[in-house]
């Protein structure tokens, strides 16, 4: 049944969106970490990894090779999120780094940069008889007794209060926390009732390398961060400043016009005016897209920080 499986490949179960947190005793809650979703098939000691895009990545995490050694059974499904930690947080630019890179070499010197670990949250398939129909709280019991963990290897917690769990996931930085109903099944490639996920709107410290101009006005900020010595562009804000802020930065601005783009990825589109990154400011936004930009950014508020601060 699971190579039956690993033949056709699969979409798995998704949650749906909610503001607040559901609360009452039929829910377990979980880390929402920021990766890379992923289905892990194992096979008689062969491991194969498919994506959310039913997408082999496989050759893109050779560190998961070794999970044939972690686990008590021969056959089965594993269903988790592939996840790259910087100073003990997720970075969802660099698990992208490793998962767009096709070439072994490179590959080879990324699983050493920037290693990623496989945080598991469900048990699908074990030895060719399918768990789907079972209640979650009964998939999580087999899967903490099925597979041990290691360094690479994390099997994810649930948690009973999810009111305490989304206070500790926004003081460190984390993107959110999933609701699951402890009785609900798997329900492959739907957005299900049973699962919710309640992200936490992010903060990043980024600069400023252009603006564009509507009406005789700045009408938004090109931001972006710095990896190594790079710049990378990283979206527009045109939200979050009054009137007389946006008068101001333009007096700021205007003062430190450059002729070419900071970014190394710069937008192409016409009207950007580019400006030397002399100011650092926070940006809230509610998630990375797969295109490596920041989705729905509002600025908050500007910092004495310098512009070199602004790391991803």
């Amino acid at each position: 049944m699971v190579l039956d499986l690993m033949e056709r490949k699969i979409h798995p179960m998704e949650p749906r969106s909610s503001k607040d947190i559901p609360l009452g005793s039929q829910f377990l809650y979980q880390v929402k970490w920021d990766g890379v979703r992923m289905l892990v098939f194992i096979k008689d000691g062969s491991v194969m990894l498919q994506n959310r895009q039913l997408k082999d990545r496989t050759l893109q995490y050779p560190e998961t090779l070794d999970l044939v050694e972690q686990v008590s059974f021969s056959s089965g499904i594993l269903d988790g999120e592939m996840v790259v930690l910087r100073e003990g947080k997720p970075s969802f630019p660099c698990i992208l780094k490793r998962d767009l890179s096709v070439n072994p070499a490179r590959i080879g010197t990324l699983t050493q940069t920037l290693p990623a670990a496989y945080f598991i949250f469900d048990f699908l398939y074990l030895e060719g008889e399918p768990l789907l129909s079972l209640p979650y709280e009964k998939r999580q019991e087999l899967l903490k007794d099925s597979v041990q963990e290691n360094q690479r290897i994390k099997v994810t917690d649930n948690f009973e209060e999810g009111e305490k769990l989304f206070a500790w996931v926004k003081e460190k930085g984390l993107e959110g926390v999933v609701a699951k109903d402890r009785k609900s099944p798997y329900v492959f490639g739907k957005k299900s009732r049973h699962w919710w996920k309640i992200k936490v709107r992010n903060r990043m410290l980024c600069t400023i390398g252009g603006f564009r101009i509507r009406e005789g006005r700045i009408s938004s900020l090109l931001v972006g961060a710095f990896y190594g010595e790079e710049l990378f562009y990283l979206g527009r804000a045109g939200t979050g400043l009054k009137e007389e802020e946006w008068k101001n930065l333009w007096e700021f601005l205007s003062h430190r016009q450059i002729t070419h783009s900071p970014f190394v990825n710069a937008p192409s589109r016409a009207g950007n005016i580019w400006v030397e990154p002399s100011l650092a400011l926070w940006i809230e936004f509610t998630e990375w897209t797969p295109e490596l930009k920041l989705r729905a950014p509002s600025i908050k508020g500007f910092t004495t920080r310098a512009p070199e601060d602004c790391i991803m």
